[in-house]
């Protein structure tokens, strides 16, 4: 998650790109284990950009 999370705060890379390149067939569930391990979601760290 670590990993996904600098992806997203230092590249353009949609969210649906990250959860691939982390392991996760789908966003939605990348998503989800986003939000409950950081506790926000992955488009609010990558609107940050």
């Amino acid at each position: 998650m670590n990993n996904a999370y600098k992806l997203l705060e230092t590249t353009q890379c949609q969210v649906s790109v990250v959860a691939d390149f982390v392991g996760y067939s789908h966003a939605s569930n990348f998503s989800a284990a986003f939000i409950k391990y950081f506790g926000v979601s992955p488009k609010f760290i990558a609107k940050k950009n």
